[in-house]
């Protein structure tokens, strides 16, 4: 009869247990909650944005530039940005066929409606499969 007990006894500690640490839980989780008044706010829904470019951008690298042995692409031309995108700011990226960055994203500020992108260190314009173009406020 003292297994019986003990056996008993044994499930009722591992339910209280189980009890203590779903109610720990609880409240580790809540705890991690900071929401302060007034910031604390959420909204939802959806809106339609309104984008400044309709039309197909245009792009061409800049003439091929000898540089310790290896000719060097150094610059981007985007043409064809429409004029409600100036003033806005941008980042293009290079990416290669697995979309991986191939150099380093350039940004600034669109001042017409063509982006003349510098600085760049391109060794293998064919390693280049897209050109990532995004204009924002």
């Amino acid at each position: 009869m003292s297994s019986k007990k003990s056996s008993n006894h044994r499930k009722a500690l591992a339910v209280g247990l189980a009890v203590v640490g779903v109610a720990g839980l609880s409240l580790a989780s809540a705890a991690q909650l900071n929401f302060a008044a007034p910031q604390a706010q959420f909204q939802a829904g959806v809106d339609t944005v309104a984008s400044c470019q309709t039309a197909a951008v245009d792009s061409s690298f800049g003439t091929p530039v000898l540089t310790g042995g290896t000719y060097v692409t150094t610059s981007l031309s985007l043409a064809n940005i429409d004029a409600l995108c100036a003033g806005k700011s941008y980042k293009v990226s290079l990416l290669d066929s697995t979309g991986a960055l191939v150099g380093a994203e350039k940004s600034g500020t669109v001042a017409g409606t063509s982006i003349a992108v510098t600085g760049l260190s391109v060794t293998d314009v064919d390693a280049v499969a897209k050109i990532a173009l995004t204009i924002y406020s």
